[in-house]
């Protein structure tokens, strides 16, 4: 009998030559070691599986716990947030129900009906104040109205005395649910109708004012975050105009997206710098301005007007917090990082359409153009641009000059190349076929045009007989002349560009 092999030494064995090697006892006996080592192996298996399975029991069980914390998180801050929206609204009640029973006292028992018609009423005819605001370009306007029917629309929620309840008023008159539910609509067309203003190529600088105030009112936002998102209106409103522009030639393209970018400075400028919006705001939110009802007329409600509540006839809209205009130090390095991001991609742009353009001339309208859009009221702009930057810019020095100027170098090179090109190609075909023209033929021979630099018009170019005293026969001329031509025009179109 064969001793107890290792396991080493079982793996190592070769079945084909173990009976040759072993006994039929000793084969057998490796057979009992090889099936216990098998069995032994399959064990070992077993327990490092069932080790790893719990390991990754554990794992799900973790991250189950983890999506179950989360999910209770985001359940608190969406519970934190609907309960500071019913404070809010829970504010604004008690305020109206108290002003209901300061200024509304009933007269009689049919006030209070009388007061939610009024607010119905109010609540039927704003809608389309609001359409025809924003189709006279007068966003503000339309905020303002929005706000008033949101007021008007939380009044509702109130008791409105006489036994008239929220919960009995929103039964009696589900109009108010379907009304509340249009102009909420509204609200979202008036924020994207001010962001398409802001987004114009052209932007005046009384609709950069409207717009922004109007977005102020309808989202409650600071001076600072309105100043961001006008900065990044006019980004996308460039970006339109740099990829319209590459359908278009290089000149008109490049007056655009100069246009556009003077635009954005001048609004900015007159919005911030000058004050614009916090004097558009003061003169909305402050005590003394007219209260918002007045936009609606009192033709639009007519003698029910007056059973209004008093907190309804005295609405303007507010802002929360303090309104503070911004320090001019984050207006001008606001505005320096925006021109600079743009200016990026303007010359970018810039310097792809010009690749387009094959000839000096046209680079010189190209510039012309820049010099017809940057000359409008230079003088205003130097001003507003220095106010605005804290320097003096002057866009065609710090954007296109260089790319221009490069441009006509390039376009200038290949032109003397191919000059030069054509004049080497001339010279040895005349030198290849010089025993066949026949030169002292021609030095000898008369002809009607010797004369004519003489008695001509006084040209100074050379010719006739006196190219013929210097040897020089009529392929010689063609092929100097050729060059001279050749030269002058590159030599007209750098002066043409000079002067300009």
């Amino acid at each position: 009998m064969t001793a107890c092999l290792s396991t080493a030494e079982l793996l190592q064995l070769s079945p084909d030559k173990l009976l040759e090697t072993h006994t039929v006892a000793e084969a057998g006996v490796i057979s009992q070691q090889l099936a216990r080592e098998v069995d032994r192996k399959r064990e070992e298996l077993r327990v490092m599986v069932g080790e790893r399975y719990r390991d990754l029991i554990e794992a799900a069980d973790t991250i189950q716990n983890m999506s179950m914390c989360s999910s209770s998180v985001i359940q608190s801050v969406t519970g934190m947030q609907q309960s500071c929206t019913s404070l809010q609204h829970r504010s604004h009640m008690q305020t109206v129900s108290s002003m209901h029973a300061k200024d509304l006292a009933p007269s009689s028992a049919n006030t209070p009906y009388l007061g939610v018609a009024a607010a119905i009423k109010l609540l039927t005819a704003v809608p389309e104040r609001i359409w025809a605001a924003m189709e006279a370009g007068q966003f503000s306007q339309g905020a303002q109205l929005f706000l008033l029917a949101q007021h008007v629309h939380t009044g509702l929620q109130a008791d409105a005395g006489g036994q008239v309840t929220a919960d009995k008023t929103a039964q009696w008159f589900p109009v108010i649910a379907r009304q509340w539910a249009t102009i909420q609509q509204l609200q979202s067309t008036l924020l994207t109708s001010c962001q398409a203003k802001l987004s114009a190529e052209q932007l005046s600088q009384q609709t950069a004012v409207d717009s922004c105030t109007a977005i102020m009112l309808l989202k409650n936002c600071t001076v600072e975050q309105i100043f961001q998102e006008l900065l990044s209106c006019r980004s996308s409103s460039l970006s339109s105009v740099l990829l319209s522009g590459r359908t278009d030639s290089a000149r008109p393209a490049i007056c655009s997206t100069v246009s556009c970018i003077m635009a954005s400075v001048q609004a900015v400028h007159h919005a911030f710098m000058q004050g614009s919006i916090m004097e558009s705001l003061g003169s909305i939110t402050s005590s003394s301005s007219p209260p918002t009802l007045d936009l609606l007329g009192c033709s639009t409600l007519g003698p029910i007007a007056r059973h209004l509540p008093s907190p309804v006839m005295q609405f303007r809209p507010n802002l929360k917090g303090k309104l503070q205009a911004m320090e001019r130090e984050k207006l001008v390095e606001g505005m320096v990082k925006w021109l600079e991001d743009v200016g990026d991609k303007a010359m970018e742009e810039a310097k792809a359409l010009l690749q387009y353009v094959v000839t000096v001339e046209g680079l010189i309208g190209v510039r012309e153009g820049l010099y017809q859009v940057l000359g409008v009221a230079m003088d205003k702009w130097n001003k507003v641009v220095k106010e605005t930057l804290g320097k003096e810019v002057c866009l065609w020095d710090t954007m296109y000059r260089h790319l221009v100027t490069d441009r006509v170098v390039e376009i200038m090179r290949q032109r003397v190349r191919e000059v030069v090109g054509n004049t080497r190609l001339e010279v040895n075909s005349v030198c290849e076929n010089w025993d066949q023209l026949q030169g002292e033929v021609f030095v000898w021979s008369e002809a009607t045009s010797d004369l004519t630099n003489i008695w001509g018009k006084g040209k100074t170019e050379k010719g006739g007989l006196k190219m013929k005293c210097w040897g020089w026969n009529s392929f010689i001329q063609e092929l100097c002349g050729g060059m001279d031509v050749g030269l002058g025009g590159v030599m007209g179109s750098v002066v043409a560009y000079t002067r300009g």
